[in-house]
């Protein structure tokens, strides 16, 4: 699994400042979060790596304090959950390289296939990330109607079953 550079500044940062916690520990905790969020990560928003980084952070404070702690900080854990500790496993060679990506032509094949069919204005709003109501000034088109096109262009991207399926396959 290849580490994006924001997640490794993250654990880097944190293992400078906590000297007394195992840097392989923190790389432990980084590797688990990163897993979870790419679970998690919705496409449109921020970025996969930007996303895994941010959980990243949070949850290495969150592992940071609790060691810090002497007394466990129930109050963060949901009732009933136990927790564990990471096991450092023996080294056994090279650990076969899962795909937790999705295939990046394919979906960006979907995508621009999908987004062809789609007016100019709606393909300003998504891929542009510009707002609705500047597009529509600069076209000279009704602000309503940019927003419906818009709208349109999130369906046809959400109802796309060949998107679903790449992202199942991540899942």
């Amino acid at each position: 699994m290849t580490i994006p550079t924001a997640v490794r500044a993250v654990v880097s940062n944190y293992s400078r400042r906590n000297s007394w916690l195992e840097a392989r520990e923190l790389q432990q905790v980084a590797a688990l979060t990163m897993i979870e969020a790419s679970r998690t990560w919705k496409p449109g928003g921020a970025p996969l790596a930007a996303y895994q980084a941010r959980a990243v952070a949070l949850s290495l404070k969150r592992h940071i304090e609790d060691a810090h702690c002497p007394v466990p900080n129930r109050h963060r854990s949901p009732e009933g959950v136990r927790r564990c500790d990471l096991v450092d496993l023996p080294d056994r060679g090279e650990a076969p390289q899962a795909e937790w990506h999705i295939d990046l032509k394919r979906a960006a094949e979907e995508v621009r296939r999908i987004l062809s069919r789609q007016s100019p204005a709606a393909v300003a709003v998504l891929l542009g990330e510009r707002e609705p109501a500047l597009v529509a000034a600069e076209l000279g088109l009704p602000a309503s109607r940019v927003y419906v096109e818009a709208q349109a262009a999130r369906r046809a991207l959400r109802g796309s079953a060949k998107l679903a399926q790449l992202a199942r396959a991540v899942l």
